[in-house]
């Protein structure tokens, strides 16, 4: 206790000193010198000072504080050029419960606005939380804002960066170079091509090379529906100035070509693959053909049924006129 108060006042006098003036402090046990005032520099554990106050060792700062969320201690800076207000501190904090006198602190730090008022904004938590605009992180990282808020990452060897923020009414992640030109974003987990988004906007997974497609998948997809949206659809079949393909046609392409007409071969499908959207439209058109086929052959049977029944009533009457003309036969021998 008593060397402590004998630093400080020898600090006290060293600062009314003139700039070539040197005083030395012993320690209590006469060790090596302790405190130094020289050429307007204090050196506390050192005799080569190199600013107005180089301390080497620990630094202890008390303060007693006992309302909530109150400041222990805190360092200020201040730009006497300016103003003699603070235009920045560093200050613990401390949290008071009923259990104990405070049950953790937190370092806060603190800027000014420009009007000579310090506001918080940024604060490190006793769980290792980091705040920015939040006094009560929830998480390593907890950033909050009333307006849009960034977050930016760069990397300067690499030429790119990843920003986040939220926005109103939705949240962003973008990927850029330096120069905020567009840049690859992906999004890895057990794969480097996991989840990719080109700087063309077109989405590959487990792929980098999407083509002409907006979505390119290396793999199956899973999915309880897909709905496609498009055009040309093939209820033109049924209109009366389309001409339906003869039997006779469908069975000549068939056996030339090995496939139904308009319909890819199984060797352009692997080769190329088809459309989901054309594709279905195509089937449609053969399913509508097959249901005007059959329509047709409907028509034709009942026309067929109609031909035989007067058929076997003609042929009834055939044999009750025969059996007619055989009793007159008998009648008249």
């Amino acid at each position: 206790m008593k060397t402590k108060i004998k630093i400080a006042v020898i600090a006290m006098i060293g600062l009314g000193l003139g700039t070539k003036a040197q005083e030395k402090v012993m320690t209590e046990n006469g060790a090596k010198p302790y405190f130094i005032y020289k050429e307007g520099k204090i050196g506390i554990g050192t005799i080569s000072p190199n600013a107005k106050l180089d301390v080497r060792g620990n630094i202890s700062i008390t303060g007693s504080e006992e309302k909530n969320d109150s400041y222990i201690s805190q360092l200020k800076f201040i730009n006497l050029y300016t103003t003699t207000s603070p235009m920045a501190s560093i200050g613990v904090k401390t949290r008071k419960s009923v259990i104990a006198p405070f049950d953790y602190s937190n370092i806060v730090f603190n800027t000014s606005n420009g009007y000579n008022t310090l506001s918080e904004k940024m604060r490190i938590a006793d769980n290792g939380n980091v705040g920015i605009g939040t006094n009560t992180p929830e998480s390593k990282l907890h950033i909050k804002g009333n307006s849009s808020m960034y977050s930016t990452i760069e990397n300067t060897v690499g030429d790119s960066k990843i920003v986040m923020g939220a926005v109103t009414n939705r949240n962003i992640i973008y990927s850029r170079k330096l120069d905020n030109a567009p840049q690859v974003l992906k999004l890895q987990v057990s794969n480097e091509n996991d989840f990719v988004i080109n700087t063309n906007g077109k989405i590959g997974v487990g792929t980098t090379i999407t083509g002409s497609h907006k979505l390119a998948v290396e793999g199956s997809i899973g999915a309880r529906e897909i709905k496609v949206e498009g055009s040309g659809w093939s209820d033109f079949v049924f209109e009366k100035s389309y001409k339906l393909p003869s039997l006779e046609n469908v069975e000549k392409h068939i056996e030339e070509k090995g496939h139904l007409k308009d319909i890819p071969s199984a060797e352009e499908v692997e080769k190329n693959g088809f459309y989901l959207g054309e594709m279905d439209a195509k089937l449609l058109q053969k399913i509508e053909e097959l249901t005007l086929y059959t329509i047709q052959q409907e028509k034709e049977i009942k026309e067929l049924k109609k031909q035989n029944s007067k058929v076997n009533k003609q042929q009834k009457e055939l044999e009750e006129l025969k059996t007619l003309v055989k009793n007159l036969l008998k009648t008249k021998n």
